[in-house]
């Protein structure tokens, strides 16, 4: 019998101690053996509970100073002993299936460098979970193009290759990277492997559509130039 490929789970984490028990939870409830996956939480310099909470689910739990989501990832991928390395975040909840989900997807795509899947987000406006409901639905392969840090996998060894993360390019740095993936290989959508995730980022009209303008400049940015315009996001904690 073919030898299961070892997974790990990133999860970067800045003062998310009101949210980071249910992701956790959610990650360790999963319909794999726990002994097929590891979890590992890099506390981004917070200054509150998260790294206490993210010890008492009894996971990986690593440091990084430096204040950037990009910062978080590229060490704990460093740290990660996994062969197929998984993203989501702190604020958000996977289905039980989720890891089961992408190792089948590799198992069974021998040639595939990555993935990702939908989101939706379970609080905030009602206006902003309908445009996500609608970019889901209409524009799954904007996605692909792009992917989303929030429910992502690829492989070590395609990571490698691309270069990782680009410290540089903290906004939309999941975009960057599946730009590389896509010129080395096929990167998959599991349309049904969705996860959950907050709206808290958009509490009005007005937060929403500043965010979207600057995605669509950072990204067309980053497209031709391999450089963001903008670094890093607001801070916004509930």
């Amino acid at each position: 019998m073919k030898k299961k490929p070892f997974i790990s789970v990133v999860v970067p984490a800045y003062n998310e101690e009101n949210w980071i028990g249910k992701c956790l939870l959610a990650l360790s409830a999963q319909n794999i053996p726990q002994r097929e996956y590891e979890i590992i939480v890099v506390d981004n310099n917070s200054t509150d509970k998260t790294g206490y909470i993210a010890k008492k689910h009894h996971t990986r739990v690593v440091k990084e100073n430096r204040k950037g989501n990009v910062y978080a990832l590229i060490t704990g991928i460093r740290r990660a002993r996994g062969d197929i390395i998984l993203l989501t975040d702190a604020d958000t909840v996977v289905p039980e299936s989720w890891i089961r989900e992408y190792r089948t997807f590799f198992e069974s795509h021998p040639l595939a460098v990555g993935a990702t899947g939908p989101f939706r987000y379970t609080d905030g406006a009602t206006y902003v979970q309908i445009y996500t409901k609608t970019l889901n639905r209409l524009c799954p392969r904007l996605l692909v193009s792009t992917m989303t840090g929030t429910n992502m996998g690829f492989r070590r060894d395609a990571y490698r290759k691309v270069g990782g993360f680009d410290p540089e390019i903290n906004l939309q740095g999941d975009s960057n990277i599946g730009y590389k993936f896509q010129k080395i290989g096929y990167v998959g959508f599991l349309s049904k492997n969705s996860v959950q995730t907050s709206g808290r980022r958009f509490p009005n009209a007005f937060m929403l559509t500043k965010e979207i303008i600057m995605r669509i400049l950072n990204h067309l940015h980053i497209r031709f130039t391999n450089k963001a315009v903008v670094f890093d996001f607001d801070d916004i904690r509930t």
